[in-house]
């Protein structure tokens, strides 16, 4: 069995996977919070 921790930041995969949610959750709240509001045709976005 391999030694290496799977949850380490010289693990690639670990990284990589990371990564990945990361940029999804950014894009998500990007889109969810940003474009979204603007885009809709009745632009008060007062709360």
């Amino acid at each position: 069995m391999n030694d290496e921790r799977l949850f380490s930041m010289r693990n690639p995969w670990f990284v990589g996977s990371l990564a990945g949610v990361v940029a999804i959750d950014l894009l998500s709240v990007f889109i969810g919070f940003l474009f979204i509001p603007y885009a809709q045709s009745d632009k008060t976005l007062a709360g």
